[in-house]
């Protein structure tokens, strides 16, 4: 009992109820990394679990990590920390990619990888959430695919044809150009008139389609 005591008072959790305040806290983190496998270690907890334990919040919201934690036991709040460590198969290029390839089933595979080094960089965990992306810049074999070495597929590719739309209150006039650059959404491009050769500066309006004011 002595030796509880003085591990309550430096803030250590005890073997005694350190497995019971594991396993809530790996639940409740598993939960929110979306059924990752969780390991904890150092745990820091100044009272023992009780039932009806509730953990109200934890810091960062990615429980991976450091983690500082608050719960309520018996009817009173209290802190705690503890190193996590989460894996979960998420998004790898099973090849050299190049900038703009895009990223089906022949390109990408799905491997059990440690989340502390991708969580910053945003990772992906199903296939679907790279259907509208592309790879940005080069990536190599092997490597992590996150939000920051893809981009969303853009809506105009440099070199397509694609109309030009130009409003006059009701009356909507369009033609046909070829974009000289690529974007996406609101972004300004340079285009030319196919039968002219003129340049003009036109905002991406939808895919395939830009417009002039």
């Amino acid at each position: 009992m002595r030796l509880i005591l003085v591990l309550v008072a430096l803030g250590l959790a005890p073997e005694s109820f350190a497995r019971s305040w594991e396993e809530l806290l790996a639940k409740t983190f598993s939960s929110r990394l979306g059924g990752a496998r969780v390991a904890l270690y150092q745990l820091k907890a100044p009272r023992a679990l009780s039932p009806g334990t509730r953990i109200h919040r934890f810091t960062p919201e990615q429980p991976v990590g450091f983690v500082s934690f608050e719960a309520e036991v018996n009817g009173q709040a209290m802190q705690g920390s503890v190193q996590v460590r989460a894996y979960r198969p998420i998004a790898i290029a099973k090849e050299s990619l190049s900038h703009g390839d895009r990223l089906g089933a022949d390109q990408v595979a799905f491997e059990e990888r440690e989340l502390s080094p991708w969580v910053r960089g945003g990772y992906f965990t199903a296939a679907s959430d790279l259907e509208k992306r592309v790879v940005r810049g080069v990536v190599p074999a092997g490597a992590v695919l996150t939000k920051t070495n893809t981009q969303p597929t853009p809506w105009i590719v440099q070199g397509e044809a694609v109309d030009l739309v130009r409003r006059r209150g009701k009356l909507k006039l369009s033609a046909r150009v070829r974009a000289l650059q690529g974007g996406s959404a609101e972004q300004w491009i340079q285009v030319q008139n196919i039968s002219s050769g003129k340049l003009l500066l036109a905002k991406i309006t939808a895919p395939g389609e830009v417009e002039v004011r």
